[in-house]
Formats: C-alpha cells, structure tokens, sequence
C-alpha cells in the first residue's frame, strides 16, 4: 500500500514537473541544445557515447540481477533475509520504467531532433536507482557504518548520477530539463524505495541485533 501510495505520489509529481519543462523548451533546452551541439570533440563524444551506457537498460539490468544475487550471498552469510535486497532493487527498477512510461505518454513533449529520447531521462534515474539500491544495501549490511559511510555512499551515488546526466546532455540524448527531471525522477524513487525498506524491515533490525549479540558473547566466551 505504501509502495503504490507513493509511485502514485510521484507519477503525478514528475507529471507537474514535465509541464513545466515543456514550457521551458524554448527559453532553455534548445539555447542549451544548441551550445553542446556546437561544442562537440571527436575524441570527447566518443568517451562519452560509451559512458551514457551505464544508464542503459541492459546495463543497469544486468547490474540489478548480478546485484540481487551477490548481496543476497552476502546478507545469507549474515544470517538476514537474503531475498530482500534483490526484490527491492527490482521493485525499483519496475517503479521507474512504469512511471516513466505514464509520465512519458502523458507530458508528451516530444524529444530533440538528435534522438527519441523524451521526458524524463530514464537513464538518469535508472543510475540513481539501482546503483543507489545497490550501494545501500552494501553499507546497511556492514557492522561498522557511520555518519561518513553515508555520507560517502550519498556521494558515490550524486557522482554518478552526474555523469549520467552530463552524458546524456553533452550526447544531445535528452534535452536539459529531461535530465532534470530524470534526476529528481530517480532520487524520488530511491527514497521511495529506502522508506518502504525500512518500515518493512523492522523485525530484521532485531535479528541483527540479536546477531551483533551473540558475535559479542561469543568473543566474550573466548576470552
């Protein structure tokens, strides 16, 4: 319930928002367009035709299966529930392709006349989602973590969030609101999907616990 309260919450927000991209397209995607257009390097748009990938489909597909399953290896050595990490990150990855999907056909902007790429950039917020999930995953499942490991996953996951949309701008792939919105767009539905792991999980914060208990009485025991 919580899952489609929210996936409605931001389909209707990410639906605002690409009205008013639209009309921004002339005051300042296509001055933008036109000033990466006319900018472009061999060399440079090369690189970069290749790094827009890791927003990709199968990229980021391939990046949610292998992921599901070596975290849930991992979260099994540690006694916790190994099928949560992978059903997660998959819920996630069908929330943004759905709702971009309806935001798409509803806002129905139109695209640049390089590509077919439209409101908003699902690759960008494909990045955020699964790798952000991934990474989260990682760090929820370290028994030393602190303010600075989020600190630092938060950073791990604005960095590549900003290669991404700069891939996809620089590529002319999207127009620049695109990017935009594709970024709100994924760290809504990060959030959205971080929020609804952890009001789910609140028996499992117990058994790690329980865990970290046992490890301590266990080391007591040897000493």
């Amino acid at each position: 319930m919580l899952l489609l309260a929210s996936w409605a919450v931001i389909i209707i927000v990410i639906w605002i928002l690409g009205e008013l991209a639209h009309a921004l397209e002339s005051t300042v995607d296509r001055p933008l367009f036109a000033w990466f257009q006319a900018r472009q390097v061999d060399g440079w748009s090369d690189a970069w035709l290749q790094i827009t990938n890791i927003g990709s489909p199968s990229i980021t597909g391939w990046a949610a299966a292998v992921g599901a399953i070596g975290l849930a290896i991992l979260w099994k050595l540690r006694g916790l529930r190994w099928w949560v990490p992978g059903v997660t990150i998959w819920l996630g990855v069908f929330a943004v392709r759905y709702a971009q999907f309806l935001t798409k056909e509803v806002v129905d902007r139109g695209h640049p006349p390089t590509t077919l790429g439209s409101w908003p950039s699902g690759g960008c917020a494909r990045v955020i989602v699964v790798y952000g999930l991934i990474m989260f995953f990682v760090v929820l499942c370290m028994r030393n973590r602190g303010r600075w490991t989020w600190v630092t996953w938060a950073t791990a996951t604005a960095f590549l969030a900003s290669v991404q949309g700069y891939a996809r701008t620089y590529n002319l792939e999207h127009w620049f609101t695109d990017v935009v919105g594709g970024l709100i767009f994924g760290v809504l539905v990060l959030g959205m999907m971080i929020v609804a792991h952890t009001l789910l999980e609140r028996p499992l914060r117990e058994v790690v616990v329980d865990a970290q208990e046992q490890e301590t009485q266990e080391a007591d025991a040897l000493r």
